[in-house]
C-alpha cells in the first residue's frame, strides 16, 4: 500500500459522505429531474490541466505510471473541493481507464492519424478515406477489451489505495460524436467541398460511422462494460439511474456533439448532422449537448435531440435564442401577449420590441400575431357580450344604431385605419360594443387585426432589426420617420383628393430625408465602432491568455449550462 495514496483516497471518501456532498448528489438529481431547487454552479476541471498548470509538477510524489495517474486524480477532486465553491459532489471511487488491444487500426480498419504543428499545437487530421470508394476500406468497430490487463490493473490500484476506494472503468472508446469520426475520416476540408458537390457520399459516409457507433455501443452493453456512472461528467455530475438499467445504454447520459460542424449552416447542420445525432441519442436516457461555437442560429435545430436535458453553450452564442427556444418563452410570450390586450396597463409597444429581440422577425412575428388573436379575440366577445346589454340599459337601441352608421363604425376600413396608430387596447372592447355580427370576422375582427399586424410589424420588429445593425440613433431615425409616413398616408382614408395627393407628396418627402438621415447615422456608427472594436480586440486578446491560467466556471440555469 502506498501511504500517500491512501491518506488521499481516505480525504476522498470522508468528503464523499459528508453530509454536505450528499446533499449536492441530491441537488444534481434533481436538476436533471427538472425540480431543482436554485440554480447549480458548476466549476469544470480537467484533472490533467489541473496538475500542469495550477499545482505544478513538483508538487507531486510519483513521476509516472498508475501511482501517478492515481495521485493526479484524487489530488485534483481534493483541491476543487477544497478551494472550489462550486456544487459538484466529490463521488467516491477511483476511475481508471480499460486496456483494449493495441493497433491503431483496430477500431475502424484504418489508421486515424493527425498532423500536428507541435506536441501541444494546432493539429489536422490526415485522412484514409482521399476517394469516396476508400470507405469500403472500413469495417465497423468492434468492442473489444483486454481481461486479463484489466484485473492486473484492478488489483495494482487496489493494492496502491488499500482498497479505501472502490475501482472502476471508463470503457467506451468512441463517445456519441458522429461527425467527429467523419471529419477524421475524410478530413474537413474534403467535406466541405462533399456537401456541395457530393451530399450522397456525405449521408453514406454518416449512416455508415453512425451505424458502427450503435453496433459498438451495443456490442459494449452485452459485454457487462456499460456503467450508468461512468456515463456522468462535465455538468452531469450525479444522476439517479432507475433500478435495473445501472449496467444499461437506457440507464446513461450521452455526451453528444458536433463541435467541428461550426462552419454548416443551420441548414447543412440539419441534413448532415442532426438525423445521425438523433440516432445516437436515441439510444440514452438522457443528453447533453455541447459546442463551444455559436450555436444561437442551430438551437432550434439540437432541441429536437431525443432526451435532450442539458443544452451547454460557449460564451460565442448569444443566450436570448438559446432561451427562447428551450426555455418556454414562446408560450409565455402568447399568453403575455393576448393578456396585454385585454388588461390595459401591460405595456404592449414594449412587448413587441422584446419578441423582435428574442426570437427574431419570422418567429416573434408569428407568435405576436398567436397571441393578437386570442387577446382581440376575447375583448370583441367581452364587449359584446357583457358591454352591449350594459349600454342598452341607458341607451335606447335605436340610437346606438343610429350613431354606430353616422361613425360608419361597420366600416372595415374605418376600424384598420384607427388600428394603425397606437390608441389604447379600450378601443377593442369598444369594436366589441357595435351590433357587427361576430360570426362576420372579415368585418371586423380582420381589419382590427390587419391595422395591428402592421402596427407590430412596423414598431415591434422591422426597427429592432435594423436598429440592432446601426445603434440606438437608426432606431430613432426610423421610428419617428415611419410613424409620420403612415400618418400622412392615412390622409387618404377620407377620400378628398386634395389630401390624398398632399399626403403622399409630404410622406414621400419625409422617406426622402429618412433615406439620408439613415446614411449619415450609418455611417457615424461605423466610425464609432471602428475605434471601440480596436478596444475589444485588445481586451479579447488579453482575456485569451488569462484563460490559459483558469478553466472557465459554468453555470447550470434550469437545465441549460451557461459558460461564464
Amino acid at each position: 500500500m502506498d501511504p500517500l495514496l491512501a491518506e488521499l483516497a481516505t480525504r476522498v471518501r470522508e468528503f464523499a459522505e459528508a453530509p454536505e456532498h450528499r446533499a449536492r448528489r441530491r441537488l444534481w438529481a434533481d436538476l436533471h429531474a427538472l425540480k431543482a431547487p436554485r440554480a447549480l454552479v458548476s466549476y469544470g476541471m480537467y484533472a490533467h490541466v489541473w496538475a500542469r498548470d495550477i499545482a505544478g509538477p513538483e508538487a507531486f510524489h510519483h513521476d509516472s505510471g498508475l501511482a501517478r495517474t492515481i495521485e493526479v486524480q484524487l489530488g485534483a477532486r481534493l483541491w476543487k473541493a477544497e478551494n472550489i465553491q462550486d456544487d459538484e459532489p466529490v463521488l467516491p471511487a477511483l476511475w481508471l481507464t480499460a486496456p483494449h488491444p493495441p493497433g491503431a487500426d483496430r477500431l475502424w480498419g484504418v489508421a486515424l492519424g493527425y498532423h500536428r504543428t507541435a506536441a501541444l499545437g494546432a493539429y489536422k487530421p490526415a485522412p484514409p478515406i482521399r476517394q469516396p470508394e476508400d470507405l469500403d476500406r472500413l469495417h465497423y468497430p468492434p468492442y473489444e477489451e483486454d481481461a486479463g490487463a484489466r484485473r492486473a490493473l484492478k488489483e495494482e490500484a487496489l493494492e496502491l489505495t488499500g482498497g479505501i476506494l472502490p475501482v472502476k472503468f471508463h470503457t467506451d472508446e468512441l463517445h456519441f460524436g458522429p461527425f467527429e469520426w467523419a471529419v477524421r475520416m475524410r478530413g474537413m476540408d474534403n467535406l466541405l467541398y462533399d456537401v456541395y458537390d457530393n451530399p450522397a457520399f456525405v449521408h453514406r459516409l454518416m449512416d455508415f460511422v453512425t451505424t458502427g457507433m450503435e453496433r459498438y455501443h451495443k456490442a459494449r452493453e452485452a459485454a457487462g462494460a456499460v456503467e450508468a456512472e461512468a456515463s456522468w461528467g462535465f455538468h452531469m455530475y450525479y444522476d439517479d439511474t432507475p433500478p435495473g438499467l445501472e449496467s444499461s445504454l437506457r440507464g446513461c447520459w450521452a455526451y453528444v456533439h458536433a463541435q467541428s460542424s461550426a462552419s454548416l449552416s443551420p441548414a447543412m447542420y440539419s441534413e448532415f448532422v442532426q438525423p445521425y445525432n438523433e440516432r445516437i441519442a436515441a439510444m440514452f436516457r438522457r443528453v447533453y449537448y455541447h459546442g463551444c461555437e455559436d450555436l444561437s442560429a442551430k438551437c432550434a435545430v439540437i432541441a429536437k435531440l431525443p432526451n435532450l436535458r442539458l443544452f451547454h453553450v460557449s460564451p460565442w452564442t448569444p443566450l436570448e435564442p438559446v432561451l427562447a427556444v428551450l426555455g418556454g418563452a414562446p408560450i409565455a410570450y402568447v399568453a403575455f401577449f393576448a393578456a396585454q390586450i385585454l388588461i390595459a396597463p401591460l405595456p404592449g409597444s414594449f412587448l413587441s420590441v422584446l419578441g423582435g429581440y428574442l426570437f427574431g422577425f419570422g418567429a416573434g412575428l408569428l407568435l405576436s400575431l398567436l397571441g393578437l388573436t386570442v387577446g382581440v379575440t376575447l375583448a370583441l366577445l367581452i364587449g359584446r357580450k357583457l358591454g352591449r346589454p350594459l349600454l342598452e340599459r341607458f341607451f335606447a337601441r335605436s340610437e346606438l344604431i343610429r350613431w354606430e352608421r353616422k361613425l360608419r363604425l361597420r366600416s372595415p376600413l374605418i376600424w384598420f385605419v384607427i388600428f394603425l396608430f397606437p390608441l389604447p387596447d379600450l378601443v377593442i372592447y369598444v369594436a366589441g360594443l357595435g351590433t357587427t355580427p361576430l360570426r362576420q370576422s372579415k368585418r371586423l375582427f380582420g381589419p382590427i387585426g390587419a391595422g395591428m399586424w402592421v402596427a407590430i410589424v412596423l414598431t415591434g420588429f422591422l426597427i429592432p432589426t435594423i436598429a440592432r445593425a446601426i445603434g440606438t440613433a437608426g432606431s430613432a431615425v426610423v421610428f419617428a420617420g415611419l410613424t409620420v409616413i403612415i400618418a400622412l398616408s392615412a390622409l387618404a382614408v377620407v377620400g378628398i383628393p386634395f389630401l390624398t395627393v398632399m399626403g403622399f407628396a409630404a410622406a414621400g418627402t419625409v422617406a426622402a430625408a429618412q433615406g439620408a438621415a439613415l446614411r449619415i447615422t450609418i455611417y457615424l456608427n461605423r466610425k464609432r465602432r471602428s475605434s471601440h472594436s480596436d478596444r475589444r480586440i485588445l481586451m479579447i486578446a488579453e482575456n485569451l491568455r488569462e484563460s490559459r491560467r483558469h478553466t472557465a466556471a459554468d453555470i447550470v440555469i434550469g437545465g441549460i449550462v451557461i459558460i461564464t
